[in-house]
């Protein structure tokens, strides 16, 4: 599981990301910079806390490693590295509409912390805890109408999640069941499709 949400963080505001120029660059928690990894910069979250971002033009969700200080511009909420904001679709964008919710990611103490298997490696492939519900995510939007009519059109379901409502199939109760939704929805024109848990408010 990644993560239940912590219920004291949530905002929206505007992203941008930064890459190769600072690569190796020493960040504020000590670690050198690599455009590669998904992490963040927050003005006030907590050094090695876990932020879910979504991304509300793109519908796509991440969970990020806060590791550095930023943004120093105050019509910004938070710097992206590269491979964060090209896991989100954004990359290609000076600035992004997101919204942010600190996470308490369980998996972060492990050698393959959540953020660099998401990054590196099929979503499929995250942990989930035996009895966890499983749920097979296309797509996060900003609009109810625009999520109704991808659920309607893929014969999935919307539930809503803070500002965003989120278009998923499930929940189901075992990998494999979760796995071949996942196939399905590739199959479907969605290969951007990841298993997730249910987030707990």
């Amino acid at each position: 599981m990644l993560g239940k949400i912590v219920p004291h963080y949530e905002a929206t505001g505007s992203a941008s990301w930064y890459g190769d120029e600072l690569r190796g660059r020493r960040t504020a928690s000590g670690e050198p910079f690599d455009p590669d990894a998904i992490t963040a910069a927050h003005r006030s979250l907590p050094l090695l806390s876990h932020i879910e971002v979504t991304a509300l033009d793109t519908g796509r969700s991440i969970i990020a490693r806060v590791n550095d200080r930023g943004p120093f511009s105050n019509d910004r909420l938070v710097d992206l590295s590269h491979g964060a904001a090209r896991l989100l679709g954004i990359s290609g964008d000076g600035h992004a509409r997101v919204r942010i919710r600190r996470v308490d990611a369980v998996a972060a103490s492990s050698p393959n912390a959540a953020e660099n298997r998401y990054g590196a490696r099929k979503p499929e492939t995250l942990p989930l805890r035996e009895g966890v519900p499983r749920y097979v995510q296309v797509a996060a939007f900003a609009s109810l109408g625009r999520a109704r009519a991808m659920a309607d059109r893929l014969g999935a379901h919307v539930d809503p999640a803070g500002a965003v409502y989120r278009v998923r199939f499930g929940p189901f109760t075992t990998d494999g069941a979760a796995k071949q939704a996942l196939r399905e929805a590739g199959a479907k024109g969605y290969p951007d499709s990841a298993i997730l848990p249910d987030f707990v408010p």
